[in-house]
């Protein structure tokens, strides 16, 4: 990542990650992550957006402290929006609340930002059986492309192959 800081522009979350009983779209969009100042946990700064209206922002320090969210009028909201989501599966007995919410949010993120790092050098897939977040790679390079790993991982694995994380970028995703 080098002392540069990230942008991720209108990224949105509405993933299985997170089940509510409050009906509402809750986005963090001009997410800036710092790793050069992450330590305990990620340094960054986010706005935070409400079906599509800004209605404040969220940031991290990353020295291992909580989040610190401004949002106004929508805070109680939020807090009880967030008692209602998906429980971390690292944190089963702990209450959700807006800070891991925000922090999940920011993980997803990150992650996919790897992803999309990987998925440029090679061809991620997963076979049945293979752990949830473990990845095989075919390496790209001018003799090998996308097409090709593609083909010969099809070929080889046919009907084990559960997933091409590739296509998960493909046309601009």
């Amino acid at each position: 990542m080098g002392t540069s800081s990230v942008k991720i522009v209108c990224v949105s979350l509405q993933s299985n990650l997170f089940k509510t009983h409050i009906t509402m779209k809750v986005e963090l969009k001009n997410v800036k992550i710092a790793q050069f100042l992450s330590q305990e946990t990620s340094a960054f700064t986010a706005d935070v957006f409400v079906d599509g209206t800004k209605v404040g922002g969220v940031r991290n320090d990353g020295q291992g402290g909580s989040n610190i969210y401004y949002l106004g009028s929508f805070t109680r909201q939020l807090e009880e929006w967030a008692k209602g989501q998906k429980v971390d599966p690292l944190f089963p007995d702990v209450e959700m609340n807006l800070g891991m919410v925000f922090s999940m949010m920011v993980d997803e993120i990150e992650e996919e930002k790897r992803m999309r790092k990987f998925c440029s050098k090679g061809l991620l897939f997963r076979l049945d059986g293979d752990a949830k977040d473990s990845w095989r790679v075919v390496k790209l390079d001018k003799k090998v492309s996308a097409e090709v790993a593609r083909a010969f991982v099809v070929e080889k694995y046919k009907s084990s192959v559960l997933e091409i994380a590739n296509d998960r970028f493909s046309q601009g995703n």
